[in-house]
């Protein structure tokens, strides 16, 4: 075994520049649609729902 192949390994990166770790990202600013608004207020009003019937049979259990 030469000195060139006991200092590098396969995977090993040699004395290459690190990448860099942020990345810029451009964000549209776009109102969301009447559509898009309703389909969100029907599922809130869904996990409310959910959250209310568990609630409740929560309590009942403690009474």
């Amino acid at each position: 075994m030469n000195l060139q192949a006991s200092l590098y390994s396969p995977g090993t990166p040699s004395f290459t520049k690190p990448r860099n770790r942020f990345r810029h990202v451009i964000l549209a600013k776009v109102e969301p649609s009447e559509k898009s608004v309703e389909i969100t207020r029907k599922l809130n009003q869904e996990h409310i729902s959910v959250l209310i019937k568990e609630s409740l049979l929560l309590l009942s259990k403690f009474v």
